[in-house]
Parts: C-alpha cells; structure tokens; sequence
C-alpha cells in the first residue's frame, strides 16, 4: 500500500512544482492564445495590399535585392517557407510561434538580468498581447516578425548588461538587430536605443567595476548597432547610388510628413515641392482627410497610424507616380526633398510625433495601435 501510495505522493509534489514555476503560466498563455486562434479561425493565411512586394520580391541579382522597395528580410523567410509550404498554410503557426519564443527568451533574459519569480513573469507576459502581433500573425506581412526579432533583440540586451564578457550574447545581440530592421525599416531606431538603454542597464546592475564597464561597453554597443547599418547602407551606395536602408523609405516617409502639413504651410515650402505638396493637399481635401497635426495629442500619433496607408498607398504614391512618369530614381528624389521640406517647416510636430514612435519601435509603446479588430489589419482610415 506504502508503495503505491509514494509514487502518487511525488506526482503531486512535481505537480505542484510544476505550477509554481512562472514559465509554466507563461507556456499556459501561449497555448490558450493558440488555441482561440485556430478555433477562430485565424490560423488560415491571408493577404493586405502590402503582401504582394513580399511575395513577388527580386531575387535574380545583388542590384535587385538592394534597389527593391522592400529590404530583403521577410521576403527571405517567405522564400525558405515556400520550399516546405508554397501556399504559406504555415505562416500563422510559424509567426506566432516565433512570437511565444520571443517572449519565453525575454522572461528568461529578465530571470539572467537578476529580476527572477513572479516579476519577471509579470514583465514577460504583457508582451504575449502586441497588437501588431495579434492583428498580423495571420498575414502576409512584416509586421509580426518583426516586432518577435525586436523583443528577442532586448532580450539579448538584458543578457548582455548581465553578462558583458560573454562574447556569444554580443554576437546575438548584433545579429538580432540587424535582422529586426533587415525585416521592417521602421525599427532603424532600434540603433540608437540599443546603446542607451544597455548603459542604463549595465548602470542599474551595479556591479562593482561599473564605471569601467560603462566606458567600455556603451562605444561598443553603439559600434554594434551602427557599424552593421552603414555596411548595408554602404554596399547599397555601391551597388544602387544610394545610401539608405532601402528605398521604400521616401514613399514610407510621406505617410507620416504629409500628416503634419496644413493649407497655411505650403506657400512655405521650397518651389520644387510646392506643386506636389498642393496636389496631396488636394487629394485630401477631396477625400476629407484632416491632417493629424490638427488633432488633440491624445490622439495625434493614434490618427497618424491609421491614415498612413491612405497617405502612401493611396494619395503619396499614386501621384508621385504621375509626376514622375514612373522613374524611381526622380520619384525618391522628389518625396526625399519634399519630407525634408516638411520636416525642417514642422520640427516641433516632428518630434511630437517621433517621442511616441520611438517607444512603439522599441515595443515599449504599448497602447498605442490602431483602433482595429483583433486579428484584421488596420484599414487604414479611422473611425
């Protein structure tokens, strides 16, 4: 009887072990998050107007690869897939997979860091709830791999300010961020974050050398973020003629500057910009589209998200289009100086709008999203 009743008793003991570890209830989320998915119906792969210059991206030559619109990141996760899945059936499981491991290796950078037990599960859990993530896991799209690669990004951030002479943590380190903006441009910012917060980490553990430490790291933390960066923008300048991350970045760019122009600002704008900067107040006008500029703070970076595509898609890029008779090489040209124009007319709106950007970029920004239903992308028009 004694017997039979010891193996019972060390079942429960490890079951109670078990559901006392964090990771446990960060696993338990994961699965009942996958779980509404497929039984939602979100499991199933889907298509938004951005999908096609993924799937369709050149790969027939280095100019190709460097000149597209699109940074050859996702497209390159799309081509692998294809191999296995050329219908990408996968997708949503793969993206939302990669996305509970982001998380589970953040908690377990918190836990390295010196933040362990239910804190640590308290600061990871959040993250399981992204609204890119849960807006996009089920599309063709960016969005939702990238946001997983910049969470594991500051996970190894964490690993590293708690390990700093383990060489394998930089390497991560590195390799993550380049993937980040390598996938979507707009995490670039990530570059600058990356040294800043790592010396504010490295300050708050304390260590007993912490001031040699913080010499000594923060350059080379920046020299990892940035010398990665100007490789890929220099072997674009030789490859291409042109020093950027890629060139969807102008039309990118007018989806927010053209939201902080007004009526009153266009007789301020240098002459080469003038006619295109009327047309796409024009084309808002008809469309009645209020510049987010106009709006509360509360709100402002809120109604940028949502009339973005409208402004790129749809007024920005279809007119640029016209004005240039389809030359790419005119059309950045055009959109790069009429940006600038706007920017150097706005500063101040600028940074009212980069303050909030910079946070979401990071994933920091949590509530601020557009206001659409889980799991469909943002339409692009609010209301």
């Amino acid at each position: 009887m004694l017997m039979d009743e010891q193996p019972s008793l060390r079942e429960k003991h490890l079951a109670r072990r078990i559901i006392r570890e964090p990771l446990f209830w960060l696993l338990l989320q994961a699965g009942l998050i996958a779980l509404v998915a497929w039984l939602g119906g979100f499991m199933v792969v889907g298509s938004i107007p951005d999908s096609p210059s993924y799937v369709n991206f050149d790969f027939s030559s280095l100019a190709t690869i460097l000149n597209s619109l699109r940074t050859p990141g996702y497209p390159l996760l799309l081509k692998a897939l294809a191999m296995v899945s050329p219908d990408y059936r996968l997708l949503p499981a793969i993206q939302l997979t990669m996305h509970f491991l982001a998380v589970v290796l953040f908690w377990k950078a918190l836990t390295i860091y010196g933040l362990r037990g239910w804190p640590s599960w308290a600061a990871a859990s959040p993250l399981f709830y992204l609204s890119p993530v849960l807006r996009f896991f089920s599309f063709i799209h960016s969005d939702s791999v990238a946001l997983s690669l910049a969470v594991m990004t500051v996970a190894f951030l964490f690993i590293v300010a708690a390990r700093p002479r383990q060489l394998a943590a930089w390497f991560g380190l590195g390799g993550l961020l380049f993937l980040t903006y390598l996938t979507r441009p707009a995490y670039v910012l990530m570059v600058f974050y990356v040294p800043l917060a790592g010396g504010g980490l490295l300050f708050l553990r304390g260590a007993p050398d912490r001031q040699r430490l913080l010499k000594r790291a923060v350059p080379a933390l920046a020299a990892l973020a940035l010398a990665p960066l100007i490789a890929f923008c220099s072997l674009r300048m030789a490859a291409v003629k042109d020093f950027g991350l890629c060139r969807f970045g102008t039309l990118h760019f007018t989806g927010i500057t053209s939201q902080l122009l007004t009526e009153e600002d266009i007789a301020g704008l240098p002459a080469d910009v003038r006619l295109f900067a009327r047309r796409v107040q024009d084309e808002r006008v008809r469309r009645n589209v209020k510049p987010a500029v106009t709006e509360a703070s509360s709100v402002f970076f809120h109604t940028v998200c949502c009339f973005y595509n409208e402004h790129v898609l749809e007024i920005c890029g279809p007119i640029s289009l016209e004005m240039c008779g389809g030359t790419p090489a005119e059309r950045d040209r055009l959109l790069s100086r009429y940006s600038v124009a706007v920017i150097r007319a706005k500063p101040l709106e600028y940074l009212r709008w980069l303050v909030p950007a910079f946070g979401h970029g990071v994933g920091l920004q949590l509530t601020y999203s557009c206001a659409c239903r889980w799991g469909s992308p943002c339409s692009g028009r609010a209301g």
